[in-house]
């Protein structure tokens, strides 16, 4: 007996005929959103048994939507060496930190392409979290027998666990593109004995490649160094509440040290060359060598400004920075990571919260940066210029296409880290309204003696400024000296300035001064009023 009446059972057929395409389409679906899943989440690459890759690559490859290939490497320990850098990696992280006395070197290999380089193998030396787990996912490759990839002999090894990577990229390849010393960057698929092709940033080390590179004269890193800083650093994490930094974190206690570049010989030259650095970062931490004079100071302010416009304040952080001398003495800066990026809430003239002075009458390292009119004056010509209006898109236009593809890269393993462009937009603004701000001064006619015009000026701007020029009857007239108003004081009333301005007596009095921050070329018009009363407010 037939339960399904012909009816129901003709509608029954033509339902079925019409889902079937539906029910395969969304079946496609599943296997495809599983496969890039499981593929995302690292269950392919780090559970199943590496011996099916031979077979799943091809339809990974697929599921990943046309993720580009990406060069692989491979690191060789014997068993002894792994065991002995997972005690060491243990003891770093209860301590807090892996300094260069509790590191360790061992033999091994790495795997590129067709080729088997023999290398020295560490683990990377900083700060640790005691997280409980056994990966290391930062090691110190160093290659021998003049061996290289990417043109990196040494360089660091880091699983990528976050988006930055893209950040760091974009930044070492705009520095290079500047002519500005940088170490190399490179994004691959890496197979270490603690994990299996993960996605990881090749971070160039200072080596004597990136030194030829750079016409570097003599081997010789210095440095201040952070081991204080660290230890600091460690003590105040364990505190349940935020404190004040503690004092030995501070760069003005911090030893100054030095290293001959691997591969270069100690000698009479190097040593005079180490004890020339010394000097140098000393005599600058104390204020008695400035900015201009202890290093590239054209080349620094670039790197500044750059790393207000990238995010990259974090960067230059001094227990980050290196300092190679040039064939004149000078010291090349480099930054060795390059850390966190994020929007600016300000030029990092402004980082410290202290005036700008010449000189200045702070102790962090951006004062002692900034007390140099020569460099600032570079600083602030560099920061207007890469703040114009297109040479950014200009810039991203010419990395479009390799941009692109690391950022596929990345994205095909990482979904969320994508690169936030808003960023650099944001900063331009800051940048842009820094530099020509709507209000820059407030100026008051005072009086006039025979041919010389007094008049009251207050710089309400948190940058110094110079009155280049006046208008008075729709004539202007350029001074033959700037005259050079300091910056406000922060957090304090706003203070006037007197100056005085030679006209004819038959001349009316100046309606307008064309002022500019110091190290611009444009000028800003400002209107000219006058006091109500003699030294009180003033009031239009």
């Amino acid at each position: 007996m037939d339960l399904i009446p012909p009816g129901w059972r003709t509608k029954l057929y033509r339902l079925i005929s019409w889902a079937t395409p539906f029910l395969a389409l969304v079946l496609i679906g599943l296997v495809y959103f599983l496969g890039v899943r499981t593929e995302r989440t690292g269950f392919v690459r780090e559970v199943l048994d590496p011996g099916l890759k031979r077979i799943t690559n091809p339809v990974l490859n697929a599921f990943r939507g046309g993720v580009p290939p990406v060069h692989s490497l491979l690191i060789q320990l014997d068993s002894a060496a792994v065991d002995s850098m997972l005690e060491i990696e243990h003891s770093a992280k209860v301590r807090g930190w892996l300094g260069t006395s509790m590191n360790a070197y061992f033999v091994g290999s790495v795997e590129w392409g067709d080729s088997t380089l023999a290398a020295v193998i560490s683990l990377q030396e900083g700060p640790r979290i005691n997280d409980g787990k056994a990966d290391l996912g930062q090691l110190q490759v160093g290659l021998v027998m003049g061996d290289t990839i990417q043109g990196m002999q040494r360089f660091n090894l880091k699983k990528i666990t976050n988006g930055q990577v893209l950040h760091g990229w974009l930044m070492a390849h705009v520095l290079a593109e500047q002519r500005l010393p940088v170490l190399g960057r490179s994004i691959v698929e890496a197979t270490t004995p603690w994990y299996k092709n993960g996605l990881s940033s090749l971070e160039g080390a200072l080596d004597s490649t990136a030194l030829v590179r750079w016409g570097a004269e003599n081997f010789i890193a210095g440095w201040y160094g952070n081991e204080l800083y660290l230890a600091a650093q460690q003590e105040t994490a364990e505190l349940k509440y935020p404190v004040d930094p503690l004092r030995q974190a501070d760069w003005l206690v911090a030893p100054i040290l030095t290293s001959l570049i691997a591969g270069t010989t100690k000698n009479a030259q190097t040593t005079k060359a180490q004890e020339l650095v010394v000097r140098s970062l000393d005599a600058f931490r104390k204020g008695s060598r400035s900015t201009s004079e202890v290093f590239q100071v054209n080349a620094l302010a670039k790197l500044y400004a750059l790393s207000d416009l990238f995010g990259q304040q974090r960067t230059m952080a001094w227990w980050n920075l290196r300092f190679v001398p040039d064939s004149t003495a000078r010291l090349m800066t480099v930054p060795l990571q390059y850390l966190e990026p994020g929007p600016i809430a300000r030029i990092h003239a402004l980082t410290s919260g202290n005036v700008i002075r010449f000189p200045s009458n702070g102790s962090d390292l951006i004062d002692r940066m900034f007390n140099d009119p020569v460099f600032y004056r570079a600083y602030v010509a560099y920061l207007d210029t890469i703040s114009t209006p297109g040479w950014s898109e200009a810039l991203f236009e010419r990395y479009a296409a390799e941009l692109d593809l690391q950022e596929r890269i990345v994205v095909g393993y990482f979904p969320q880290y994508v690169l936030d462009r808003a960023i650099f937009e944001h900063n331009r603004l800051v940048i842009r309204s820094t530099l020509y701000p709507k209000d820059l001064m407030l100026a008051y006619f005072e009086d006039r003696i025979g041919a010389v015009d007094r008049l009251a000026v207050g710089n309400v701007h948190a940058l110094p400024v110079e009155v280049v020029a006046f208008v008075a009857e729709n004539d202007t007239v350029e001074l033959e000296k700037p005259i050079f108003i300091a910056a406000r004081e922060p957090d304090m009333p706003l203070t006037y300035d007197m100056i005085r301005l030679e006209v004819s007596s038959a001349t009316s009095s100046p309606s307008v001064l064309l002022v500019r921050p110091v190290g611009l070329h444009s000028t800003i018009a400002v209107h000219v009023g006058s006091w109500n009363t003699f030294s009180s407010n003033p009031a239009e």
